[in-house]
């Protein structure tokens, strides 16, 4: 996911506002200890104070996939929601 040219610089903005829309802080304790770096490292690459290195980028490539499946299910989950909302209304007419 992540090359050489990533390194040293700070996740893109949009990605870091993704991975914050999408995860929480659980989600960060699991990608840090999935990566063998501290929770706290993770927070501040995701909110851009840190770099991203080869040492950590493993587990921002964990949260990334799992800000992803978080996305996914709440896309699902408001079709399921909205689908239910119309079928509601539409028997009250």
């Amino acid at each position: 996911m992540f090359t050489q040219k990533d390194y040293a610089k700070p996740i893109p903005e949009n990605m870091s506002i993704v991975i914050r829309r999408y995860t929480n802080r659980d989600d960060m304790a699991n990608a840090a200890a999935v990566g063998d770096v501290s929770p706290s490292l993770v927070k501040q690459v995701v909110f851009r104070i840190s770099n991203l290195t080869k040492n950590n980028s493993a587990a921002i490539e964990v949260l990334a996939k799992t800000a992803l499946a978080n996305c996914e299910n709440s896309i699902t989950g408001a079709t399921e929601d909205r689908d239910f909302l119309r079928c509601f209304l539409d028997e009250q007419n």
